[in-house]
């Protein structure tokens, strides 16, 4: 819940409140979801190499980015923790710390009015 939340509109009257707010991502491709991570800091450096000692080539706050399987796929098993992104144009950038990113398809809880009490009423991660 330390990302916060957001209301989202189910119908003439009727709201449920999701947390985190990264689940409200609207993208073009439904593919997105699973291939995107938000950066859900603020001033968060890309290192050029995974590490944080390593050249920062560019700060990111609240942006969205591809992530990169075939990159990722490449780290060794003690660089674990650093995730390879690209911009949304699929454009190099680097290695961000994984604690700053999160996926819209990852853990989430919906909250829903039933007879006038808000419940959960959905609790998902990773579809």
């Amino acid at each position: 819940m330390n990302l916060g939340g957001v209301f989202l509109k189910r119908g003439e009257g009727k709201y449920e409140f999701a947390f985190p707010y990264v689940y409200d991502l609207e993208l073009i491709d439904p593919d997105d979801y699973f291939n995107v991570l938000v950066v859900v800091n603020d001033n968060v450096p890309v290192k050029e190499k995974p590490g944080t000692d390593e050249k920062t080539v560019v700060w990111l706050s609240y942006d969205i980015v591809r992530f990169d399987y075939n990159e990722n796929e490449k780290l060794p098993i003690k660089k674990k923790g650093w995730m390879y992104v690209r911009t949304m144009s699929k454009k190099p950038l680097g290695y961000v710390e994984e604690s700053n990113l999160y996926s819209p398809v990852d853990m989430r809880m919906i909250l829903g009015r039933i007879k006038g009490v808000w419940k959960i009423t959905a609790f998902v991660g990773g579809d």
